[in-house]
């Protein structure tokens, strides 16, 4: 499949970008001063120390259990340390107050921090107050917890799953609002990796604070927009002006900190966006309560995001609105955000969210396996100081032997194709084409199209399209009439697992064009053959015919004349019945009725015949008119033959789906080892046979041999 080189570039780019700024979040956690001591809060003085790393800077703390004061040495003054300076987010605080003191106590410690030297004074195991000089460094890579790096990787998933639906269409004014929602995310959890994972204080903690809560309102800002705007547009344009408005006066009047507190600052604000969410997504509901393909992708989008929203908001800012602690750090409750990204690019798949298409997968694992190249090569060089050459090689070679593979994994998992291509299927589709009957043909292509496609249902389509035509957006599709196959339909690709998609349309064209090159095929060569035929009997006809007559006429006893009229008859069944279509089972029975007849009047017999009047209007397959007509005409020639009767008797019935025909003939009657011995006789029975029926020769009475043939009305109708 051809790979679109703009978005792949324009992708790449992007996460390129945002590798960068991960990198530089990382050198600035990495470059702050750094203790080696791992603290938390509890309700004593000061904190409580945890760990100390014994390569750190006061590893001579390792008996330290408290950490009560900094302060800079040779002076009095100090920072006697607080439960509020360890928390992870300044927005847990409970009103401006406290959130400006903590600001301010940030700078302090910061200043102090920065220092060569700074004094630590600490309480030991036994309870006694001590004091250390200790030169803080900067942190070691090692170091950075691991909730550091989840944050980092939902913040790049993110922002590289928004990024690779904006560069598909990047006019779609519903798909700019999810980029700026992959944007905002992307800084808001970025942003507040750096705080939540610092080791007491960070300079420029309030400056992040800041970008925090105005990504944090872009992102509801931004989403609110896509809701109206996606699956259907809600209002106009124009009109998104004003929400934009109404949360940007909002996000200044919480950085003014004119309202009482956070609560109705910065926290209402999240849960009055998520509130307008839930509201919007009701009404999409119910606008698609008749439209089931919309309402299915509907469904996904609102599981994606509003569920998402409201996990995040229920672990963390309803708690703290209630004055509760959060339920769970707010770096991991980040990842319900990130988790709503994931399932779109689930959605994508399944229902053509934005209506991309599964092709849209390829581009993006194409650039992930690029970056990460890219990424295990820095790793390698940074964490191994290999060289650059070397750490290359390892890192395609770790990539080949891992992530392709896995990919290839991915893409049949998620997508589900037939790997089937037009070139493979040729020769299955020149022997559908050539199978006898078209019963057997339309079973064929019914197959073919199940095992390729996978659809729930399948059924026969009137009026017929033209061409094939993806339905009820991509529920169903419509494959015309082709190669004298009906038109057909079929409903949920891959038993019900995805929509039928654009490539799904090409290749069934492709597929009907093919089926009808080569019904032509076999047309033409119909054609010939019937051709070659025609010219073949005519000569029969007009030669061996002309010959037979005349015996006919010049025979010189009548077993003679009757032998050549029976040859005669064979040479106009063969011309007559062969390549024909099938006819009625009246008019066969007529047909037959007629050559007896003048048989058995010109032998100077009499006809005794005896049809049902409701024998069943069936049309009879030409192998089956022409094996029944000369089975009956060798039991007449064998009756003229060797019966010396005086007369025939046929009668004709049905029953229980059987056709039964008798002859009886008041002859001398047969010996018992003729019905397996003549050479006639054993015709009769292998025709009789091919037709799937049975033949019996049984005494007439009072006298003669009576010949009794039961075949199934159905075999005759399939030939």
């Amino acid at each position: 499949m051809f790979l679109p080189q703009t978005p792949a570039r324009n992708l790449l780019l992007l996460t390129l970008s945002g590798v960068l700024f991960c990198l530089i979040a990382v050198a600035w956690v990495l470059f702050n001063p750094w203790l080696g001591l791992e603290l938390s809060a509890d309700r004593e003085p000061g904190l409580r120390i945890d760990r100390v790393d014994p390569d750190g800077p006061a590893h001579a703390l390792s008996s330290a259990r408290r950490l009560l004061a900094l302060g800079a040495p040779g002076e009095d003054a100090r920072i006697e340390l607080q439960a509020e300076d360890r928390v992870a987010d300044p927005d847990e605080l409970s009103g401006y107050a406290a959130f400006n003191a903590f600001m301010e106590r940030q700078r302090r410690l910061n200043d102090l921090l920065s220092a060569p030297v700074v004094e630590l004074h600490w309480l030991d195991a036994d309870g006694a107050k001590q004091r250390s000089l200790v030169t803080p460094t900067q942190r070691p890579l090692s170091a950075l917890p691991f909730l550091f790096w989840y944050e980092l990787l939902c913040a790049l998933g993110g922002l590289m799953i928004a990024a690779w639906v904006y560069v598909l269409r990047p006019g779609d004014r519903a798909v700019l609002f999810f980029a700026i929602t992959g944007v905002s995310m992307f800084v808001t959890i970025l942003v507040n990796s750096l705080y939540v994972n610092r080791e007491l204080a960070m300079l420029g903690i309030q400056w992040m604070a800041l970008v925090n809560h105005i990504a944090i309102f872009a992102f509801g800002c931004a989403l609110i927009s896509l809701f109206l705007s996606y699956p259907s547009q809600l209002v106009r344009t124009r009109y998104l002006f004003w929400l934009w408005l109404v949360y940007l006066v909002w996000l200044a009047v919480d950085v003014a900190q004119l309202l009482p507190d956070q609560t109705l600052g910065l926290h209402a604000g999240i849960l009055s966006q998520i509130l307008v969410l839930t509201l919007l997504a009701a009404v999409h509901w119910r606008r698609t309560r008749n439209q089931p393909v919309q309402r299915a992708a509907l469904l996904w989008f609102v599981i994606s995001f509003v569920l998402a929203d409201w996990l995040f908001a229920s672990s963390t800012l309803v708690p703290l609105a209630l004055g509760m602690p959060m339920l769970m750090p707010m770096g991991y409750a980040a990842g319900f955000i990130f988790l709503s990204y994931i399932g779109l690019a689930l959605g994508i798949s399944r229902y053509r969210l934005f209506e991309l298409d599964a092709w849209a997968y390829r581009i993006l694992l194409v650039v992930i396996g690029a970056a990460l190249v890219v990424a295990l090569d820095a790793l390698l060089i940074w964490g191994l100081h290999m060289t650059p050459v070397l750490s290359l090689g390892w890192a395609l070679f770790l990539a080949g032997w891992l992530y392709f593979p896995l990919r290839q994994w991915l893409w049949r998992r998620m997508i589900g194709r037939s790997a089937a291509s037009l070139e493979d299927l040729l020769p299955e589709l020149i022997d559908l084409a050539f199978t006898l009957g078209v019963e057997q043909r339309e079973l064929a292509w019914r197959l073919l199209l199940e095992r390729l496609f996978k659809p729930l249902t399948q059924q026969a389509l009137k009026p017929a399209p033209q061409q094939v035509v993806l339905a009820d957006n991509g529920l169903s599709l419509h494959l015309p009439a082709c190669g004298g196959l009906t038109a057909r339909e079929l409903r949920f690709a891959h038993e019900g697992k995805r929509l039928f998609t654009p490539t799904d349309a090409e290749f069934a064209q492709g597929l009907c064009n093919l089926m009808t090159r080569a019904a032509s095929s076999r047309e033409a060569y119909e054609r010939g053959a019937a051709e070659e035929r025609g010219r073949v009997y005519r000569d029969l006809h007009d030669d061996i015919g002309a010959k037979l007559l005349s015996l006919v006429i010049g025979a010189e006893t009548p077993a003679r004349a009757d032998l050549a009229r029976s040859a005669l008859d064979d040479l106009r069944d063969v011309v007559s019945r062969s390549g024909c279509e099938s006819m009625p089972l009246s008019d066969a029975i007529a047909d037959w009725r007629a050559e007896i007849d003048h048989r058995l009047r010109s032998a100077g017999m009499d006809l005794l015949w005896n049809q049902a009047a409701d024998l069943p209007e069936i049309q009879i397959a030409p192998e089956a008119v022409t094996h029944l007509g000369r089975t009956l005409r060798e039991g007449v020639s064998n009756v003229l033959r060797h019966a010396q009767a005086s007369a025939l008797r046929v009668d004709i019935s049905h029953k229980e789906g059987l056709l039964c025909i008798e002859m009886s003939d008041d002859g001398l009657g047969l010996p018992a080892s003729a019905p397996h011995h003549g050479k006639g006789l054993v015709n009769m029975r292998k025709r009789v046979e091919l037709l799937g029926g049975r033949i019996q020769w049984l005494p007439a009475a009072p006298r003669g041999c009576s010949v009794r043939i039961e075949l199934e009305l159905r075999r005759l109708e399939e030939g």
